[in-house]
């Protein structure tokens, strides 16, 4: 066997490897999901800024840094442009996403102890969409588990459109009892794509 061929089935070999173990990934990811992000104390430490940790569904987590606050909304950025605005843990601004949102009437949202029902306009991408969702809530004494503490507040919002764009849920929104900081979101922002996991971390 001369040397051409044998570098020609080496070639081969090593391609036919290279799609194996593409599709092995692939599977994986779709089966288990991506591998998750640990956040510990070293992690924390490592950071310069506020953060948060967001998971959609099994297919994406990524950690996005706090840029700015500005009237109660934190506004969050995270690689390739992608930013996300929160007010009181509330998703309230998505940019950068496959299908983003955007809530029009900011200002109706309030801290977790005023939260009362309300509509509010929104705005969708891919389909473009504006129209009104109705909001209720209900508030509970729940466990959620952080770095200070296991009790937390947590505040239910049941969301239904009040047009001919079909589109309900509910929301989660754990809050810290103590500081009233949000500590954990899950938040549905699109029907095309699954809600919005998101852990908050705050360095003073």
């Amino acid at each position: 066997m001369n040397n051409r061929l044998i570098l020609s089935c080496l070639l081969l070999t090593s391609c036919v490897n290279s799609e194996y173990q593409l599709l092995y990934n692939l599977t994986k990811s779709n089966l288990l999901g991506v591998d998750d992000i640990i956040i510990n104390q070293e992690f924390i430490q490592s950071r310069n800024y506020s953060f948060i940790k967001v998971r959609i569904g099994k297919s994406e987590v990524f950690v996005m840094s706090l840029l700015s606050v500005n009237e109660d909304v934190f506004e969050w950025v995270g690689l390739n442009g992608l930013r996300i605005k929160t007010k009181y843990g509330r998703v309230i601004e998505t940019y950068g996403l496959n299908h983003n949102y955007e809530a029009l009437d900011k200002s109706k949202f309030v801290d977790y102890g005023d939260a009362n029902d309300m509509s509010i306009l929104v705005k969708l991408d891919s389909p473009d969409a504006v129209f009104n969702l109705a909001m209720s809530y209900e508030k509970s004494f729940d466990e959620v588990h952080s770095d200070n503490q296991l009790g937390a507040i947590k505040l239910k919002e049941s969301f239904k459109s009040t047009s001919a764009f079909r589109w309900d849920g509910e929301n989660e929104y754990w809050y810290d009892s103590n500081s009233s900081l949000p500590l954990k979101t899950v938040h549905h922002i699109h029907p095309h794509i699954e809600p919005l996991e998101i852990e908050f971390y705050y360095k003073y």
